[in-house]
């Protein structure tokens, strides 16, 4: 018999967490893929997702693991997480496929791509699918005795000042990146830059962390905090893009520099909106108490 350890907060919010690092690592690695213009690249990052994605589901399916839990809290969802378990299956003979073709004596590089583009959509779309029953197990374990996310005024107002404290430190970074003038400078600005961001991230998307406060307040915003955390997905990719070309044999600084604006907008975009989220449970808590 499974032990019913399975179902307690910590566990479940470890294994979320997790669940959200790998997906993060291995979005990066589908962007990578996807934007891979010649076939060294391409075979390089298929590769590299081919065993990532042997890791994660290795990890996934481990006894007494993610998986498990989720059959023993969800026994009437056990036909759909069969099928994510043969998918995969199915993902990693896909991405077996994508190096074999890709490492052939005369590779067509464009059928590659679309190859490529094609699994990408399955992969995010299993992802997408994994999350969802995650999110269901998480509230279905705060409907069974949980305590409820924190929500008073000074849980909130804390949390808040933490984020505007993180946004201020990338906001610096961001404005040397900006200022870089020379490659190694902008190289060395973006690492920094890449390294914060993925701190902060987690940060937010932390079980019981912001995200899941700011959710938990205001239900009519879930679509927008999906996008925020999409958006995390996106920016991380981006900036460790942006890395890997300046570490080109031959990078074109110019480029680059346009590269690093249009980045920063996307940041700036995705932090005002967070703020304009963030404030509104505070704002009800005041009106509240007046």
């Amino acid at each position: 018999m499974k032990s019913s350890a399975l179902l307690d907060r910590k566990s479940l919010a470890t294994s979320e967490k997790e669940l959200r690092n790998e997906h993060r690592r291995l979005e990066q690695l589908a962007n990578r893929l996807q934007t891979a213009k010649e076939l060294p690249a391409l075979l390089s990052a298929a590769e590299e997702l081919r065993q990532a994605l042997l890791s994660h589901h290795a990890h996934e399916e481990h006894p007494g693991g993610f998986y498990d839990s989720l059959k023993f809290s969800f026994p009437q969802h056990n036909k759909e997480l069969a099928r994510l378990m043969q998918e995969h299956r199915d993902l990693t003979a896909a991405v077996w496929e994508l190096c074999q073709r890709a490492g052939d004596l005369k590779p067509r590089l464009p059928a590659l791509r679309k190859e490529a583009a094609q699994f990408i959509k399955k992969l995010r779309l299993h992802e997408k699918i994994e999350h969802e029953i995650a999110h269901r197990h998480e509230r279905s374990g705060q409907k069974a005795g949980r305590q409820p996310l924190p929500l008073d005024r000074t849980s909130l107002a804390q949390a808040e000042k933490k984020l505007r404290n993180e946004h201020r430190r990338l906001g610096q970074l961001a404005e040397l990146l900006q200022a870089a003038n020379d490659l190694p400078a902008l190289l060395s600005t973006a690492e920094k830059l890449r390294k914060t961001l993925m701190a902060h991230f987690a940060h937010e998307e932390d079980p019981g962390g912001l995200y899941d406060s700011l959710e938990f307040c205001l239900p009519q915003h879930r679509k927008e905090l999906a996008q925020l955390t999409q958006d995390h997905r996106d920016l991380s990719a981006a900036v460790w893009e942006l890395c890997q070309r300046a570490r080109d044999p031959k990078p074109r600084f110019p480029v680059l520099r346009k590269e690093v604006a249009q980045f920063i907008r996307k940041l700036h975009l995705h932090e005002k909106l967070e703020h304009e989220i963030a404030r509104q449970p505070l704002e009800k808590s005041s009106t509240r108490r007046d």
